[in-house]
């Protein structure tokens, strides 16, 4: 399998696990949705061999250039992408709990982080 059938490979993984259209990825990345629509058909090959337009998907779907050219993308980005969405749930809670709750989460993250430092810190 060449490189940019691995990059048509991978944006298709992508927009299927994140629930994605081809114009959320344009919206994501800044890259023309005529330009994501040639890659996800396997059309144009110019328009996605550009590196410039490369590492701007790669941005949108927030997985590294490398990442995106890599066979099985979809495997690699899955647990960051999990944890960004774990944040964006802590933060919410955080946002919306009390003064007394904020303490508490605040308590509870800081004995979590204990168990987590690397044993020679």
């Amino acid at each position: 399998m060449d490189t940019f059938e691995i990059l048509v490979g991978n944006v298709r993984s992508l927009l299927e696990e994140r629930g994605w259209s081809e114009a959320e990825l344009a919206r994501q990345s800044g890259v023309s949705q005529k330009t994501v629509n040639n890659i996800v058909s396997n059309r144009d090959k110019s328009a996605s061999t550009k590196i410039s337009t490369v590492e701007s998907i790669a941005k949108g779907f927030g997985v590294t250039t490398a990442q995106l050219l890599t066979e099985d993308v979809a495997l690699a980005s899955s647990n960051q992408h999990n944890l960004a969405e774990e944040v964006g749930e802590v933060i919410q809670c955080f946002l919306s709990a009390t003064l007394e709750g904020r303490q508490t989460i605040k308590r509870i993250a800081r004995h979590e982080a204990k168990f987590q430092k690397p044993s020679n810190q």
